[in-house]
């Protein structure tokens, strides 16, 4: 859940099966944005991905980050209409060596801990930098939805 930066009765909230809601009346009304949003890249069964995480870009306030707990993580630049898929680089990091585990039985091979959503955040020092904290490592991208690896301990193996 979280509240829109600079219109405080607009509130986003994610939830199980990958639904995202909108609240622009302080809660009264959530009505479900009618984005669709794949969660076909992790598998598991017992275990719906969910939206886990958003985040706004303090910079451009309708920049909207929202993160899948073992799936993925999008972006709209308009305010939530449209969401495009940011996972293409952490699949690439996934092929090194370093970035592989798959521990929780998942169907999606050694790829599990590279979308395992933990943490979302934006700095308004560091605009258009979005840090993404997975299961694995802390990853930041600062070009569009390039991931790349900050080099801090690895989290899982």
């Amino acid at each position: 859940m979280s509240v829109h930066p600079t219109r405080p009765n607009k509130i986003y909230a994610g939830a199980e099966s990958i639904a995202l809601y909108c609240s622009e009346d302080g809660d009264d009304n959530w009505p479900r944005i009618p984005q669709e949003i794949s969660p076909d890249h992790c598998e598991g069964e017992g275990f719906d991905s969910r939206i886990i995480r958003i985040t706004f870009d303090p910079s451009w306030p309708d920049d909207i980050y929202v993160a899948l707990e073992v799936s993925d993580i999008f972006c709209s630049t308009d305010d939530g209409k449209i969401l495009n898929d940011m996972s293409a680089s952490l699949f690439e990091l996934a092929e090194q060596p370093n970035l592989q585990s798959n521990i929780g039985g998942r169907h999606c091979g050694h790829y599990e801990c590279m979308l395992d959503s933990h943490a979302l955040a934006i700095s308004s020092a560091a605009p258009g930098s979005a840090f993404f904290a997975l299961r694995m490592a802390l990853f930041r991208s600062g070009n569009g939805g390039v991931w790349y690896d900050t080099n801090i301990d690895k989290f899982c193996y």
